[in-house]
């Protein structure tokens, strides 16, 4: 989501109080990037498992943000849940907003 700083300068990096200032001097702040965070669980005793933390889906950007995210959301999800192998597994938090989540239509 910063692609001007290496990532391994977030290992130890410590979120700055003042909200204003950017992350390690930043010159560019994504809203979502199709890098995801991946955890591998594998192993001679266990079965293999890959965690991927995947954005939720949206329909609608705020003001002054980029519609193409729409998009790209989509796609980078479409791509992981399109794979054989899936268990899939929804979080929502606890009195979010849910004005830019897809909502099931009849018809």
């Amino acid at each position: 989501m910063n692609p001007s700083v290496p990532a391994s300068s977030f290992v130890d990096y410590v979120l700055p109080v003042d909200e204003v200032e950017k992350p390690l001097g930043s010159l560019k702040q994504l809203a979502f990037s199709r890098n995801v965070i991946v955890l591998e669980i594998s192993g001679p005793d266990v079965t293999d498992l890959t965690l991927v933390d995947l954005p939720g889906i949206i329909q609608n950007v705020g003001k002054g943000e980029d519609k193409g995210n729409i998009g790209l959301v989509e796609d980078l999800v479409k791509s992981y849940i399109s794979k054989d192998c899936l268990i899939l597994l929804v979080l929502t938090m606890k009195g979010g907003s849910r004005s830019c989540q897809p909502t099931e239509r009849e018809g």
